[in-house]
């Protein structure tokens, strides 16, 4: 896959692992949503990365913000990285905010008092905070599976692309971001994390969802193949071809 849609689809990925708990109540994954949002983060950094080096002049990005055309995926896409990338950002913050506010009563550390702008543990105020990231993790995952399916689309309508040029691709390219950005996650808290058999048990539950994910994989991506041996294009034949051998 190109570079930035694999790292579109880690954002997705990460995300929907960090909105989990707050969406559903899944506790299992509550330990893993500061690191998922940070790794999420960083892909959205790079996949943007890649985008202004596509560009060649990443000036030019602002003709798209400031004269959108809504028939065109790019510029949706974009539109969807600039949202996500302020939303990232602002449940990152909230949900860091009640460690800050923490650690500064503990030890009195300024900086922690500042990044926590004011808070105070309470219940009023986890309850705030519990309906605040709902509510967020609805609208993160959203756009997120917008971002995975628009890049998987905006590669499929590019008619040079061969065995990409299929209605299929959005899809496959879904999955797959899935499948790389959870196998990112467990591997960065993996080497990051330090705790015990409750934080093991999350991990193990984390490498089920990944392995799930892997059989859908091995079902569509033979279901993608015979899809281009059926129509019989010769390039997108071709192009098979080149992957078997």
């Amino acid at each position: 896959r190109a570079g930035r849609g694999s790292e579109a689809g880690r954002v997705a990925a990460a995300f929907a692992i960090a909105a989990l708990p707050h969406m559903f109540d899944y506790r299992r994954f509550r330990p893993l949503i500061p690191l998922a949002l940070v790794v999420s983060l960083v892909a959205l950094s790079a996949a943007m990365m890649f985008i202004m080096a596509d560009l060649g002049h990443p000036e030019r990005a602002l003709h798209v913000l400031m004269m959108p055309n809504a028939g065109s995926v790019m510029a949706w896409v974009i539109g969807f990285y600039g949202a996500f990338a302020m939303l990232l950002t602002f449940m990152l913050w909230y949900v860091l905010r009640p460690l800050w506010a923490k650690q500064a009563s503990r030890t009195g550390a300024r900086i922690p008092r500042l990044l926590a702008l004011g808070y105070t543990p309470s219940v009023e105020h986890e309850k705030r905070d519990y309906r605040t990231l709902r509510i967020t993790s609805v609208v993160g995952i959203v756009l997120a599976l917008c971002l995975g399916a628009g890049v998987g689309a905006l590669f499929s309508v590019l008619p040079g692309r061969s065995l990409w040029h299929t209605g299929l691709f959005p899809i496959t390219f879904l999955v797959s971001a899935l499948l790389s950005g959870a196998a990112l996650v467990l591997a960065a808290a993996s080497l990051i994390g330090r705790g015990g058999q409750a934080f093991k048990a999350t991990l193990l539950t984390l490498g089920k969802f990944i392995g799930a994910l892997l059989v859908l994989e091995c079902i569509i991506l033979p279901a993608e193949a015979l899809i281009v041996v059926g129509c019989g294009i010769p390039s997108h034949l071709a192009v098979l071809e080149a992957i078997a051998v």
